[in-house]
């Protein structure tokens, strides 16, 4: 489908585009923080309600982390929380690498 591999790069070319991908990445990394935070303090896997971001952006970036295998989902037998999730091995040391970097203060929290 060459038509559309042009139209998707066209598309995907555009500052409104890249402004949105780089929100994402943003929020994927504040979401990772705060799973990774909130796990560090408790021990405990986080509540999907209390994630920065909700709808399907936020399914969007918890479904990102969870195939980077930064985050997983785990089942609860606690009532009210839906999903909960919490960090894999792999999310704690890219935590750590962000966390060092100080990436999050440069960034809006």
């Amino acid at each position: 489908m060459p038509a559309f591999d042009d139209f998707t790069g066209t598309v995907r070319g555009t500052p409104v585009v890249t402004r949105v991908m780089e929100s994402m990445m943003i929020e994927a990394a504040q979401a990772l923080r705060d799973i990774c935070r909130a796990f560090q303090a408790t021990g405990e896997p986080m509540g999907g309600h209390h994630l920065p971001a909700g709808g399907y952006m936020g399914e969007m970036i918890v479904r990102a982390l969870i195939e980077a295998d930064l985050i997983e989902e785990v089942e609860g037998e606690e009532r009210g929380f839906m999903r909960r999730y919490k960090p894999t091995k792999n999310g704690e040391k890219t935590y750590a690498k962000l966390d060092k970097e100080d990436a999050f203060s440069r960034r809006a929290t």
